[in-house]
Formats: C-alpha cells, sequence, structure tokens
C-alpha cells in the first residue's frame, strides 16, 4: 500500500524523468485530483525541474549560492504555508542531486537504476489532464504539447542533432538546419527532419502512431526498421504498433484541430474514445457497458463533456451516471 506523503514524491519524479509506468500515472492522477493544493505542488516541483536543467553541473553543489539562484528563478511564491516550506527542502535536495548528476541522474537515485538504461533526459514537459502547453525550445522550434502527454528533450540538444522522445500528441514547427536533424522517438515510431511542420499522435492505447505534415517532408519509420518513407506537406501515415508496417492514410486537416478544441474521432475503438475524453476534461470515466469493440465516428467543435456523452449515448444506447466525481457509463 502506498504511502502517499512519501511515495509520491518519487512518483513525482519519476513522471517527471519519463519513468512512471501506467499504474503510478493512474496513482499520480489520482493525487492531483484530491486537492488543488496537490495541483499547485506538483507544478511547483515541475517549475523547478524544468528551471534545474539550467543549472551550471560544473558548481559546488554543497554551497546555497546555486539554489538561491534556482529560487530567484521560480519567483515569489507569495505563500508562507508551513507545508509548503517543507515540500520545498524536500525539492531542495532534489535539485541538489540535479547540480550533481543531472536531470537523467536524478531519476537513476530515485528510479533504484544506473545511469545506462536509456538517454539521457536533460529536460522533460508535461501537460496534465485537461491542460495544453506551448513550447519554445532552444534551437528555435516551438511546441504544441496535447493534454496527458509528455516530451523529453535529450542531453546534448542542439549539439550536432536534436533529440527528442514523445508519449502522447502534440504539433511541431521545427526550426530549419540541415546540420542538426531533428528526430522524435515514439513507442513504435520516429520521425526525422531538419525543418517542417507537423503533427504527431502517439498515446499508449493509440493502435497506430499517426503523423500528419502540414509543411516541408518528414522521413517516418517504425522503431525496428532503418528504412524511412518520406511524407510530405499534405500527407499522412501512420505506424502500426503490432505489425511496425508503416502505411498512408488519408490528410485530414482536422489532425492538428484539437488546437483549437476540436475532437475528432475516426473508426476509433470506444475504449480510446472515452480515454481521449478522459485526457481532455480530467475525469475518471469507467465503463460497465458491452461496447468495447464498437468503433465510433464524430467530430465535437468545443463541446462540453456532457454534450459529448448525451449524443455518444444516444447513438450507442448507453446511460451516463455520476458518482462521486466519477462518471459512469452502463
Amino acid at each position: 500500500m502506498m504511502n502517499k506523503e512519501k511515495d509520491i514524491e518519487s512518483i513525482i519524479i519519476r513522471s517527471l524523468s519519463g519513468a512512471a509506468n501506467t499504474e503510478e500515472k493512474e496513482l499520480l492522477q489520482e493525487w492531483l485530483r484530491e486537492a488543488e493544493a496537490n495541483r499547485w505542488q506538483y507544478e511547483q516541483a515541475r517549475h523547478l525541474w524544468d528551471t534545474a536543467a539550467e543549472v551550471d553541473y560544473s558548481i559546488d553543489p554543497q554551497t546555497d549560492a546555486e539554489w538561491d539562484k534556482l529560487i530567484v528563478r521560480m519567483g515569489n511564491s507569495g505563500s508562507s504555508d508551513g507545508a509548503y516550506i517543507k515540500r520545498l527542502k524536500f525539492w531542495r535536495y532534489a535539485a541538489a542531486a540535479v547540480v550533481i548528476l543531472g536531470l537523467a541522474g536524478l531519476a537513476a537515485l530515485y528510479l533504484g537504476g544506473g545511469l545506462g538504461r536509456g538517454p539521457a533526459i536533460a529536460q522533460q514537459y508535461e501537460t496534465l489532464p485537461g491542460q495544453t502547453r506551448q513550447l519554445a525550445l532552444s534551437d528555435g522550434s516551438f511546441i504544441n504539447l496535447n493534454a496527458g502527454s509528455t516530451l523529453s528533450v535529450i542531453k546534448g540538444f542542439g549539439r550536432g542533432e536534436r533529440r527528442l522522445i514523445l508519449e502522447g500528441e502534440a504539433f511541431f514547427q521545427v526550426s530549419h538546419d540541415p546540420q542538426q536533424p531533428f528526430t522524435v522517438t515514439m513507442n513504435g515510431a520516429e520521425v526525422r527532419v531538419t525543418g517542417t511542420a507537423f503533427n504527431l499522435r502517439a498515446y499508449p492505447e493509440n493502435e497506430a502512431v499517426q503523423l500528419a505534415v502540414t509543411e516541408g517532408s518528414v522521413a517516418f519509420r517504425s522503431e525496428n526498421s532503418d528504412n524511412g518513407q518520406a511524407v510530405k506537406a499534405g500527407q499522412a501515415a501512420k505506424v502500426d504498433r503490432a505489425t511496425g508496417r508503416v502505411s498512408t492514410i488519408p490528410f485530414d486537416e482536422r489532425a492538428t484541430a484539437w488546437q483549437s478544441g476540436l475532437i475528432v474521432f475516426d473508426s476509433t475503438l470506444f475504449p480510446e474514445v472515452l480515454r481521449t475524453l478522459e485526457r481532455q476534461f480530467a475525469v475518471e470515466i469507467e465503463d460497465n457497458t458491452q461496447l468495447q469493440q464498437k468503433r465510433y465516428t464524430a467530430t465535437f467543435d468545443n463541446r462540453s463533456l456532457d454534450e459529448i456523452l448525451s449524443v455518444m449515448g444516444a447513438t450507442m444506447s448507453f446511460q451516463v451516471d455520476k458518482r462521486g466525481g466519477k462518471v459512469v457509463l452502463r
């Protein structure tokens, strides 16, 4: 059983480092829903995590000077709450570990493993359910991160190559630099460009990683193949996660419309539909229907969750109840 006060700290670090498993992600989301103070604490931790990536790792971590710089960068919290000060003390030690080892090293400390399990992560950005986030990278590229997504910047970004890891969905506007290829890796697929604009959808529950290119050209391949397929502006493709097969799919301009509040389902499996709604509206949905193998097609333009479920319930014949903050379908 989880000791939340203690264990949530390591789960937060695992989440920020991209190492959290499905159970830990669910526990974190449950904890975040419990109180607004928890969300605030998480945002402070994430802010410190992001800011710590800018620290000069060559400094002496035993002095307070660098910590004071971090506090200044974080800004005045405006709070004298004792619980905040207690939590801040923990993150001070975390920041010291960042100074010594870098972000990947901090993760290694709390993951109980070494530094050789994967690429070293220099910085990580994450969105909670119901949130989106706009990012500006050091190379001049811009990224819009959809709800419930994680983007990891690999150490060495901008020094001969630009490598990222994505779980979730994001729209990329990549600054042109033929000397430094821009690579995004997902579970099952990879894209490689020098400068272009494209949308990637790669949530864990998705059957395929989907790519839609709006500008330029992208090399798109499965993780088990050395041969990339060229996908040009106005084209789209997918990598089937089960087979690794890359195939062309019709380009749909709505692929990027999530940035303006559009939710699109195109022959989407019912469980995936529900996971999308959970992310977009920061709600838990319990499915007691017999519709798990059904597929659903619809487009919703800035509609509320109640409106969407009302339309779906009428067309798919299910009832909606609300119990203790949870939505139950039957």
